[in-house]
């Protein structure tokens, strides 16, 4: 995991080790990265909770899409919105998540032919 985390931090990612995880932030817009060890699997795996971010997102549009038509417009507006800038979150960690999965790919490679070899 160490030597994980200092080729992540080489590479310029803002990346803390924490409970046998590897935290990483993105630059920008995005919700936060974990990488974790799968033993089972032999391998490193990126995980970025964007079901649990998504389910939350859908609940508070549709919270917001009820209070809209039923009470107040300006409270279901603001709902709306804030569902949006999650959906909008999602969107801009999966961008930023596809150059580090490609990374992962590599040195998961790297990590079984010297685990073998």
């Amino acid at each position: 995991m160490e030597l994980l985390l200092k080729a992540l931090t080489a590479r310029g990612h803002a990346a803390t080790l924490k409970d046998r995880k590897i935290k990483v932030k993105p630059a920008g817009l995005s919700n936060n990265i974990f990488i974790s060890y799968d033993i089972s699997l032999n391998r490193y795996v990126v995980k970025s909770h964007d079901l649990i971010n998504g389910s939350m997102g859908a609940l508070i549009l549709l919270n917001g899409l009820w209070t809209y038509k039923t009470s107040d417009v300006f409270v279901g507006s603001m709902f709306i919105a804030m569902a949006m800038f999650g959906f909008l979150l999602i969107i801009m960690t999966e961008l930023k998540i596809k150059s580090l999965r490609e990374y992962m790919d590599g040195f998961n490679l790297e990590h079984q032919v010297k685990q073998c070899g």
